[in-house]
């Protein structure tokens, strides 16, 4: 039983160790120090409690997510919500897992996005019934990758670093969690949490596809959260020391192009590479920007070779290698329960679903590709993940009606007003992304119809 539940945290680990790990996870520890972990680790609990919920209901009735829904929940628009929301976080850690390879190589990859997708697709397709075994293996590989890398990047910076302002900086941003702080607002705790959501990703309906093989296999499900969770804290100090020596070496590249480049190279460094990642973690300001939180650290591959340090190459596979890994494990997990959910609603082979869950996710990649659009589909993301992730939460709710349901759901729905709050504060294109994500929700108006239909 041990194995098995082992086996299932990988899986688990797989789907939260994404993109958001090393970029935003990183920018709220470096503000918040052990009182931003603290409240992690809080809303981690809550989230977990949920997750175990909706797994256990799946678990008693073993049926596939869509005949789940509209059988025993009889809100069969539910799926239509889940898979719809699906395509768009799979298209956004699409296009960043695929950004990560770009780097890596040095070159410019239009709409890359969906090079990422084709990777995957032709993976899953490829393990056929064996894809959660692959994805498990994926998982055990990118953490041990993951960890190496940390250890090469503070190793490359223990030699490279050798001016007192940048490695004052990195062990700044590492004493960071070292202490409790009492500075953080409302502002910055509505953004812990919503940060939490994202890298639990809920909202995509896969604690409920992955409910079968649990039931199957008679796993207790708490044992496998708690030690998701675990790990998933684990890592997320690990991202935050990839992410300090990376600065630190990239800090020290602009150091010498301050004392011994040109104005012109200076300037140029400053203004592309070094000006933003200075401001998001360094100078840190109350709001964080999030597109520019997550591509700040994208910068730093270009600045290395522009610069030409020394071991540069080694670096960002380092880096980049760390932000691919922990993007595509996700992105293969999104395929595969996209790919149940067109299967189960449509009708179709395993094939074909995540085929056309594929297919639909690369249209979508191709709009994330362009800044302005990217920018309204985070707005979606950190602004009403937790409402669909509430609309997720409701066959828990309709068919157990016991008070923590109803208090888990009250607690998600608070978060849900108050990640929309935060999210307005972020303003401009992220305040139209609220409204793509609730535009989401409107098959939930034609519930009835659907019901008549499928009956």
């Amino acid at each position: 039983m041990a194995k098995r539940t082992v086996y299932f945290v990988f899986i688990f680990i797989a789907y939260t160790l994404g993109i958001w790990t090393f970029t935003l996870i990183p920018r709220i520890l470096v503000g918040g120090g052990l009182t931003a972990l603290a409240l992690l680790t809080v809303a981690s609990l809550i989230i977990g409690a949920l997750v175990t919920m909706e797994v256990n209901e799946v678990k008693n009735r073993p049926y596939k997510i869509h005949e789940f829904m509209t059988k025993f929940v009889k809100m069969p628009a539910i799926s239509l919500v889940l898979l719809s929301f699906v395509i768009v976080v799979t298209a956004i850690d699409a296009h960043y897992t695929g950004l990560a390879l770009s780097r890596i190589i040095g070159a410019k990859i239009p709409f890359v996005g969906i090079v990422a997708i084709i990777l995957a697709l032709a993976l899953l397709i490829g393990m056929r019934t064996r894809s959660l075994d692959f994805i498990v293996g994926s998982s055990i590989l990118t953490m041990i990758l993951i960890m190496a890398g940390a250890l090469f990047l503070k190793r490359q910076a223990d030699m490279y670093i050798i001016d007192e302002i940048p490695r004052l900086t990195v062990q700044g941003i590492i004493d960071s969690i070292k202490g409790f702080t009492t500075g953080i607002n409302f502002l910055q705790t509505e953004i812990i949490f919503m940060v939490a959501l994202l890298v639990f990703g809920l909202g995509v309906g896969f604690y409920y596809v992955i409910g079968g093989p649990l039931a199957r296999l008679g796993v207790d499900v708490r044992k496998v959260v708690i030690g998701t969770i675990g790990l998933q804290l684990i890592l997320s100090i690990v991202a935050l020391l990839t992410v300090a020596y990376s600065i630190g070496i990239a800090y020290q590249g602009y150091w010498n192009a301050y004392s011994m480049g040109s104005d012109v190279q200076f300037l140029m460094i400053q203004k592309e590479y070094w000006g933003p990642l200075y401001d998001e973690y360094i100078q840190r300001g109350e709001i964080m920007r999030p597109k520019y939180t997550i591509e700040s650290l994208y910068s730093i591959p270009n600045m290395l070779r522009d610069l030409n340090i020394e071991g540069s190459t080694k670096t960002i596979l380092a880096l980049m290698g760390s932000f691919f890994l922990a993007g595509f494990t996700t992105l293969l997990v999104l395929l595969e329960t996209g790919g149940q959910l067109v299967m189960d609603v449509f009708q179709v082979t395993r094939r074909q679903g995540i085929l056309w869950a594929s297919i639909l996710s690369s249209v979508m990649a191709i709009l994330v590709y362009f800044e302005q659009l990217r920018m309204i589909l985070l707005g979606t993301l950190l602004g009403t993940t937790a409402l669909i992730g509430l609309v997720e939460f409701l066959p828990v709710i309709k068919l157990r009606k016991s008070a923590t349901s109803y208090i888990l759901a009250g607690l998600i729905l608070l978060l849900g007003i108050g990640t929309i709050a935060a999210t307005f504060q972020f303003g401009g294109y992220y305040r139209l992304g609220i409204l793509v994500g609730l535009m989401l929700l409107l098959p939930l108006g034609f519930n009835n119809m659907l019901l008549k239909t499928k009956s």
